[in-house]
């Protein structure tokens, strides 16, 4: 083994390049799982007359499908790095499979250009650009494409020429390695396949389900935010978490959706109080018990889902405006899913450690 990988700026380099892996993966998810709904509900059932109810089976159909690739694909391509970081290594030529992430996202944008670009020549059929204001927006929308094929370009030519779907390597049955950032990294990108796939399941049966009879018309953005937070309970259930995380994240994220329909903004106290609650009870008997570490870990989770919120509201507005009102919408209900996920179990991990148990796999 090479000296050089166990110093810490170089391990250091390892932990960035696998933070940024993941930011790749999540624009992978929430992009591409987009453009492929929208071809269905705005060119395909746009083009060919479909019932309302095979519309909505269609698009669970092929939201599901996607889904089940981008949760086979995308953790194994950050498998490699978050091993490298359990053992304290440092970076090394990127694999295949890393590379492959570039490819990913570089035909996400590319499709994301496409639909611009149709919307541009259909709205120009229509003649709306001609409308006041119109040109105004056509070169937003040309700005837009613009930009979705600078970042496909950049993407695709760092792929390096990388198959799309690299043959799955020897090592790759080993599991997933522990370490308080790797198990991060892998809890929070399958919530965030499963959150966007919830969203966009919800998103397809709001199409012709009466639910604003029953919530109201003041409240749009429900079921999406609903579903990704459903998305997110099933994702901690099936990663087989510990079973006091479980109970903890699962009543976070459920008082976070109960809050948003009683009471508003001023959701987060419930939030913290019901986190707070049950971090409590399931702390007692052990060495971390005790209102402070309780406390501690409801903040994390209350904070992360504000912060997480608000970004997300904004890079889905400035980066998938494309996307309509989805885009600031769906962006708040993920951003605040992923970093209230990522704030809990950050808070609440054992601190690493350079034992070599690092090595173990779960």
């Amino acid at each position: 083994m090479n000296p050089e990988n166990r110093k810490p700026g170089n391990h250091g380099r390892a932990v960035a390049w696998l933070l940024y892996l993941l930011l790749l993966a999540l624009t992978i998810c929430f992009a591409s799982s987009m453009v492929i709904y929208l071809v269905f509900e705005r060119l395909v059932f746009g083009l060919l007359p479909v019932a309302p109810a095979g519309q909505i089976a269609i698009l669970l159909a092929v939201v599901l499908g996607h889904t089940l690739t981008l949760w086979r694909r995308l953790p194994a391509a950050l498998l490699e790095p978050a091993r490298r970081v359990a053992a304290g290594l440092g970076m090394v030529p990127a694999d295949g499979r890393e590379l492959a992430t570039f490819r990913m996202l570089g035909l996400s944008f590319v499709a994301v250009a496409a639909l611009d670009l149709w919307r541009i020549l259909s709205l120009g059929r229509q003649r709306d650009l001609l409308l006041p204001h119109g040109y105004e927006f056509m070169a937003l929308l040309l700005l837009k494409v613009l930009l979705a094929v600078l970042l496909a370009w950049s993407a695709l030519r760092a792929s390096r020429g990388q198959r799309l779907f690299p043959r799955r390597s020897p090592a790759g049955k080993a599991g997933w390695p522990a370490g308080r950032l790797p198990q991060l990294v892998r809890t929070c990108l399958h919530a965030a396949i499963l959150a966007t796939a919830g969203m966009l399941c919800a998103s397809a049966l709001e199409r012709h389900l009466p639910w604003q009879s029953v919530l109201g018309a003041g409240a749009p953005i429900r079921p999406a935010a609903w579903g990704a937070q459903l998305g997110a309970v099933a994702a901690v259930h099936l990663l087989r978490l510990p079973p006091a995380t479980r109970r903890v994240l699962t009543a976070g994220l459920a008082a976070e959706a109960a809050g948003r329909l009683l009471l508003g903004e001023a959701a987060v106290l419930l939030v913290l109080g019901v986190v707070a609650m049950v971090e409590w009870f399931g702390l007692r008997g052990t060495a971390g018990a005790g209102w402070w570490n309780a406390a501690r870990a409801a903040w994390a989770f209350g904070l992360g889902s504000l912060a997480g919120g608000m970004a997300g509201r904004l890079i889905g507005g400035v980066l998938f405006g494309l996307f309509g009102v989805a885009g600031p919408v769906t962006g708040e209900a993920l951003g605040a899913v992923f970093l209230a996920l990522a704030g809990y179990l950050y808070a609440r991990s054992p601190a690493p450690s350079p034992s070599p148990s690092l090595l173990t796999t779960t």
